[in-house]
C-alpha cells in the first residue's frame, strides 16, 4: 500500500506551511529520505524527506500555496497501490493511485483570485504591503503573479493622498504579537539600568583582532561575557513551570535577528561551554541562516536568556520585553562618547547604558542588580573577556 504524506506541525505555533518548491514530479522514482517538498511556516524553513523508496504517485498542492497541517501533500508508493487519505484534500480524486503522468501535465493550473490569477502567497505579501494586484505584471504561467513579482513591484507615482490603509499581520507579526502580549500580561517585569564605561574594552578588542584569530564586533563581545556574567549568577538562567521554577544547568542564549519576514530569535546552544571565538562563529552562523530563512526548529527554540543590541541603530537605552518563557532579557544600546573628569585632566571616556528585564517571579530586583554588577565588571575591566 503506498504511503501519503502529510504536512507536519513542527511546534505548537504552526498551523499551516507555505510550500516553497516542489523537488519532485508525478512518476519521478524517489529514494527514502531523499528531499521531496520544501516549505515555510512563520518562524522557519523546512524540508520533507521520502518515507519510503517507491513512485511519487500523486501530488496535492502547488508551489505558494498555503497548506493547513495534517493535510496531504503527495503520495509515494508503487504504480497501482491504492492509500487512504485521513484527510481529504480540496477536489482529492478517489484513493487510488493514477498511472504516473510526465511532468508537465503533473504542473497544477494556477491559482486565480477573482480577476487577478495569483499565487497565494504572492497575495499574502500584497495585502500585507497595501499593493494593488491589478497593477502587477505577472511573470508566471498564463501570467501568474508570483511571489517575485510582488517584491519587485514599485508604484510608478507616490501616493497622491494620505489616506489610512488596513493591511493583514504576516504569520510572522501574529507570533511576536501573541508573544508579547503573553509576556507582559503574565510576566512581572522589574527594570535594572547601569552604565558600563568601555574605554578599555576598545582598546582590547583591538589588540585582540591583531593578536587572535579574527574580527569580532562588539555585539561578539557583549554576548560572550553576557554569559560569563550569567555564569555568575546562574539563579537567573531560570524559567517558570506552573508553581516550579526550573533552574536551567545550561546557557542557551537568544540572538534576535530580522529578516524579510520579520524578527526571529535564533539561539546560540550550551554559551556556557564556549569562549569569545566559538561566539562570534555561531552567532555568524545563526545570522546568515536566518537571513536565508535556514533555521531550523531546534534552532529556534530552548533559550534560557536573551540579549537585543539595537545600538547599530543609535539607541542609546530601552526596556526590552522578556521572551517568555526565559527569566530576563539584556537591552543593549550604542557605545557613546562622554566627557568626564579623570585625575590627570578631562577624558573622552565610551559609555554603554545597559538594560535588564527581569521576571519578578523568578528573582528579586536585587539578584538582578548583581548580575548587571558582573556585566559591569567584565566590561570595564576586559582581560577576562580575552583571556581564552
Amino acid at each position: 500500500m503506498a504511503e501519503v504524506v502529510y504536512m507536519p506541525k513542527l511546534g505548537l505555533g504552526m498551523t499551516y506551511g507555505i510550500i516553497t518548491k516542489l523537488l519532485v514530479s508525478e512518476g519521478q522514482q524517489v529514494r527514502k529520505d531523499e528531499p521531496i517538498i520544501d516549505f515555510e511556516t512563520n518562524k522557519l524553513t523546512d524540508t520533507l524527506t521520502a518515507p519510503i523508496d517507491g513512485t511519487v504517485l500523486k501530488i496535492f498542492v502547488t508551489t505558494d500555496e498555503e497548506v493547513p497541517i495534517r493535510k496531504p501533500v503527495l503520495v509515494i508508493g508503487n504504480p497501482g497501490d491504492s492509500y487512504e487519505l485521513t484527510e481529504e484534500p480540496a477536489n482529492a480524486p478517489a484513493a487510488q493511485a493514477p498511472a504516473p503522468v510526465p511532468e508537465a501535465a503533473a504542473k497544477a493550473a494556477p491559482v486565480t483570485r477573482g480577476a487577478v490569477n495569483v499565487s497565494p502567497i504572492a497575495k499574502k505579501i500584497a495585502e500585507e504591503r497595501g499593493i494593488d494586484l491589478s497593477l502587477v505584471v505577472g511573470t508566471g504561467p498564463k501570467g501568474r503573479i508570483m511571489k517575485e513579482d510582488v517584491l519587485a513591484y514599485k508604484p510608478k507615482t507616490p501616493a497622491a493622498c494620505a489616506e489610512d490603509s488596513v493591511v493583514n499581520m504576516s504569520p510572522t507579526r501574529k507570533s511576536i504579537a501573541a508573544s508579547m502580549s503573553r509576556s507582559k500580561h503574565d510576566v512581572p517585569h522589574v527594570y535594572l539600568e547601569i552604565t558600563a564605561d568601555v574605554t578599555k574594552l576598545e582598546l582590547a578588542r583591538k589588540k585582540y583582532m591583531e593578536d587572535g584569530p579574527g574580527k569580532v564586533s562588539y555585539n561578539d563581545i557583549i554576548l560572550y561575557a553576557s554569559v560569563l556574567a550569567l555564569k555568575e549568577n546562574m539563579e537567573l538562567n531560570s524559567s517558570v513551570d506552573g508553581d516550579k521554577i526550573i533552574r536551567h544547568g545550561a546557557i542557551n542564549l537568544g540572538v534576535p535577528t530580522n529578516n524579510e519576514r520579520g524578527l526571529l530569535v535564533p539561539v546560540i546552544k550550551g554559551a556556557e561551554a564556549m569562549n569569545l571565538w566559538d561566539i562570534h562563529l555561531k552567532a555568524a552562523e545563526l545570522v546568515e541562516k536566518t537571513k536565508a530563512s535556514k533555521l531550523t526548529m531546534d534552532e529556534m527554540t530552548g533559550g534560557t536568556f536573551t540579549v537585543s543590541n539595537l545600538g547599530g541603530f543609535g539607541i542609546r537605552s530601552f526596556h526590552a520585553i522578556i521572551n517568555t518563557p526565559e527569566a530576563m532579557i539584556l537591552a543593549v544600546g550604542e557605545i557613546y562618547a562622554q566627557l568626564e573628569m579623570a585625575e590627570d585632566g578631562i577624558r573622552n571616556a565610551k559609555k554603554i547604558n545597559l538594560s535588564l528585564s527581569l521576571d519578578h517571579r523568578i528573582a528579586d530586583g536585587i539578584a538582578g542588580a548583581k548580575y548587571l554588577k558582573s556585566l559591569k565588571a567584565l566590561l570595564e575591566d576586559p582581560a577576562k573577556l580575552f583571556a581564552d
